[in-house]
């Protein structure tokens, strides 16, 4: 699991631990089901909602794929959504009932879609005559390709695809295959003008960041037709020593997503961002200098806006937007709200801000439609109250090899499982960085058959969820421990 580094994110990721909670670990919870996700899936089935015209699962497990919405609306799922199964984005089709199948290491996922024929949805390639072996009906069902490589045949290859429903992710490294070769993220020439979803990245720690950003990241310009774009340097080392030119997206006028994780790098003439009139989502996370996010007024049709772990003192720009529904703003140095709050504002993260609970509780009474989150604990509690069943297994949650796992101990009991939840409270004025390390065992959240959450459990004395900023130190780790030794977890709090 590796060894625990606490206090300072840099130590570990090169991350600065989140602004500390202005709000009390003492203060009440109330288990309630409210996580806008599960609610907005129909898991409470109230009536505005309805439920999901899709159904998913992964190698036989229900679970939802990593999804980014195009429009903006996670309250549905629609075709033309790009999710991701392991590490291979596509594009999601017409509803149905979704059977992903991972096959070849990770490399390559196939689909059965209502107990239809597989077929081959995604693959990673490190030689273009694996792109050119693909029969018609192979390119006709595919809907996202990872490049572990590039050549001057490339280009003509890809233009073969469907590409207004195909993924196109360039990533010259990768840990799966073995291939180690890796390069600042750039736009390789050739690559069709037909393109609608990209992704750029670079993975492996150690690789070069963006030293020479004239190389390659000015051409997006001939992409004209960009829907989506995802650049990811989050894992480059150096991150300090260049900076990111907002001004390489500012032509591209047709994006509706785009996802800059240039975690901790100055971005320069972020105004440019303003530009980009079609723009449903936005995802300028972590990065450090963004103080000002007046370039958002000129974004009419932003619905989604993730800034968090960013450098945003005041939401006061976001005063009135006419169109902004989702805010995820937790671990910046927030001390100012909007003075009118956005008029369809239904989801707002505050955690690890400056704001006061007083401040938060008083902007919550004037949108009481929205589902705002400022303390970790009853992030926390507004999931777990959603879960009918809690099933411990091995391993972590990542690097994960599901045919080594196996099941601890499940509570299927619903009077057992209510008295379960204060166990998972954490000291919210003692939030960690985060670990290297992925943690076992973990704790799975269930409701019905669907896997709705997991918590990673760390070193005997903190837990790790998707829904909070950084791992958060257990108010009370014995009891835990307690606990999940008198269902027959021997030794899981041994590790220190």
């Amino acid at each position: 699991m590796g060894a625990l580094l606490v206090g300072s994110l840099a130590a570990c990721t090169g991350r600065e631990a989140p602004h500390p909670t202005a709000a009390s670990a003492l203060e009440p919870i109330v288990y309630e089901c409210r996580d806008p996700s599960l609610v907005d899936r129909g898991v409470d089935h109230r009536a505005d909602l309805g439920t999901s015209a899709y159904h998913f699962e992964i190698d036989g497990d229900e679970r939802r794929p990593w999804s980014v919405s195009m429009t903006g609306r996670s309250r549905t799922i629609e075709p033309g959504d790009v999710v991701r199964v392991e590490d291979l984005p596509m594009v999601l089709g017409k509803p149905g009932h979704y059977h992903y199948f991972v096959e070849d290491e990770g490399r390559r996922v196939m689909l059965s879609v209502d107990d239809g024929p597989r077929q081959q949805v995604a693959l990673a390639v490190t030689s273009v005559d694996q792109i050119a072996a693909l029969t018609e009906q192979e390119r006709a069902d595919l809907r996202g390709v990872r490049l572990l490589g590039w050549g001057p045949a490339w280009g003509a290859e890809l233009s073969r695809l469907a590409l207004e429903r195909v993924v196109v992710a360039y990533d010259r490294s990768d840990l799966l295959t073995g291939v180690r070769v890796s390069e600042p993220p750039h736009v390789p020439p050739g690559l069709p003008v037909g393109l609608r979803y990209l992704e750029l990245g670079t993975w492996v720690l150690g690789a070069p960041a963006l030293d020479e950003p004239a190389r390659g990241l000015p051409g997006l310009a001939r992409l004209s037709g960009l829907r989506y774009l995802s650049i990811d340097t989050s894992a480059a080392s150096s991150l300090d020593r260049t900076s990111f030119d907002a001004r390489w997206i500012r032509g591209l006028s047709a994006l509706e997503v785009l996802r800059l994780d240039v975690w901790g790098r100055r971005v320069d003439h972020l105004d440019a961002l303003g530009d980009l009139g079609q723009l449903r989502v936005l995802d300028v996370s972590a990065l450090r200098e963004l103080s000002d996010l007046g370039f958002v007024s000129s974004l009419e049709h932003l619905r989604v806006l993730d800034v968090h772990g960013a450098g945003v003192q005041s939401l006061a720009p976001l005063s009135g937007h006419p169109a902004l529904e989702v805010l995820e703003a937790h671990g910046n140095p927030i001390t100012e709200l909007p003075a009118v709050p956005p008029p369809r504002l239904r989801s707002v993260s505050l955690m690890s801000t400056k704001l006061t609970a007083a401040a938060v509780d008083a902007f919550a009474q004037r949108v009481p439609g929205a589902h705002i989150t400022h303390r970790p604990n009853q992030a926390l509690a507004d999931t777990l109250a959603c879960a009918d069943r809690i099933r411990v297994r091995t391993g972590g949650l990542c690097h994960r090899r599901r045919e080594d796992e196996r099941i601890l101990f499940e509570v299927t009991d619903a009077a057992a499982v209510e008295r379960a939840r204060p166990l998972f409270r954490v000291a919210e004025d003692e939030l960690l960085g985060t670990c290297m390390c992925c943690g076992e065992p973990t704790i799975e959240l269930y409701r019905g058959d669907s896997l709705i959450a997991e918590v990673g459990f760390h070193h005997g004395k903190s837990l790790r969820w998707r829904g909070w900023p950084s791992d958060g130190l257990l108010a009370d780790a014995g009891a835990l421990c307690t606990w999940m030794e008198a269902h027959g977890a021997k030794g899981v709090c041994d590790e220190e």
